[in-house]
């Protein structure tokens, strides 16, 4: 319970605040019951990779280092969303010419935390799946769901799925493979 959050010790505060996402981190540490010291938030701040200068005298009270830690929060978050498009959309950009199976796997093996189901946030919420079954990569899509358990059926801003663009382009070695791994038929883009 979050009520209970605030009543923890910093030591293991901190390590529950490890696993939320910013919203739920924004919305415990909002909390008018938060009334941790100044050490606690550069903490905080130090752990989500937040550099904050203990100099400053615009972060002396409690409520700015707060606001401070939240603003770099967003503006890092913002960054990484921005590096992540540029990754996947090089990736992209290389399913368009051939089966990218290969480069895929090395940029997943190489960077963990980027998740196999980003969104491209200026190419209508599409993933690498989506492209992979629209241009009939049979070898990209196998290593997505196979190996970084991509979402079958995750939709993009049009509602499309992957299985949608396989048969709308005329792949029909997509639509089989994506079938045979259950992607559900009934649902219309």
């Amino acid at each position: 319970r979050t009520s209970m959050l605030p009543h923890l010790p910093d030591e293991v505060f901190l390590l529950v605040l490890e696993f939320c996402d910013l919203r739920s981190l924004r919305a415990v540490c909002s909390s008018h019951k938060m009334n941790r010291d100044e050490t606690f938030w550069y903490s905080l701040a130090r752990q989500h990779g937040v550099h904050m200068q203990r100099t400053s005298r615009s972060l002396r009270s409690r409520m700015n280092l707060r606001c401070t830690l939240f603003t770099n929060l967003a503006t890092q978050a913002a960054r990484r969303a921005v590096q992540a498009d540029q990754i996947v959309w090089d990736l992209w950009m290389q399913l368009h010419k051939s089966d990218a199976a290969a480069a895929i796997k090395r940029t997943f093996d190489r960077l963990p935390d980027l998740s196999v189901d980003h969104r491209l946030s200026f190419y209508h919420g599409s993933t690498l799946l989506h492209l992979a079954a629209r241009r009939g990569r049979l070898r990209s899509i196998r290593l997505l769901l196979d190996s970084y358990q991509a979402t079958l059926d995750m939709q993009d801003d049009g509602g499309f799925t992957p299985l949608c663009l396989a048969a709308w382009s005329g792949r029909t070695s997509a639509v089989r493979e994506l079938v045979r791994r259950g992607a559900d038929v009934t649902v219309a883009g």
